[in-house]
């Protein structure tokens, strides 16, 4: 018998959101949030799920604990950033589902790479006491990660190898 027809809770143990769990009846559209998430991480990592094994899934659910570490490559620092949020225990620190299609996980990559450009013109602009550059450069290895390079797409890469024999 399934744990929704016992309990009566609509939706597949362990991937239920906890307030769901707990017996909450006014829920919002975040209990689909929190399974959105589950489902993500399953997805980029292979069949994984962010709440471990089946056996202990609902308690490390109702607990929060969580393991987001196959998502661990710098490849995925975005994708596991929405993630974290989306599978909060807590249902307000949830994003809505408007956010989450505007967050940068979804984005193409001529968006990715205006917002690049955005970013350097709008630095270039800057005076030198700005805050923005102090906080950037106070922020300059959690925002570039060492060697930006080793980040960006194989053909925006090539692009500034060119560029830099002009």
């Amino acid at each position: 018998m399934s744990f929704s027809r016992r309990s009566g809770i609509a939706g597949t143990e362990g991937w239920i959101a906890p307030e769901m769990m707990l017996g909450n009846r006014s829920t919002t559209c975040a209990v689909d949030v929190f399974s959105l998430g589950c489902v993500y991480y399953f997805v980029l990592t292979n069949g994984s799920h962010p709440f471990g094994e089946s056996f202990r899934r609902q308690a490390n659910i109702l607990t929060g604990e969580y393991d987001l570490s196959k998502l661990s490559d710098e490849k995925w620092s975005t994708s596991k950033a929405l993630i974290e949020k989306m599978i909060s225990v807590e249902h307000t620190h949830r994003p809505t589902t408007l956010a989450i299609l505007k967050h940068p996980m979804f984005w193409p990559t001529d968006k990715t790479l205006n917002f690049l450009q955005d970013v350097s013109d709008r630095v270039d602009k800057e005076s030198f006491d700005s805050a923005i550059l102090a906080s950037i450069e106070r922020n300059r290895l959690d925002i570039v990660r060492n060697n930006w390079y080793d980040y960006l797409d194989v053909q925006v890469n090539y692009f500034f190898t060119f560029i830099s024999f002009l």
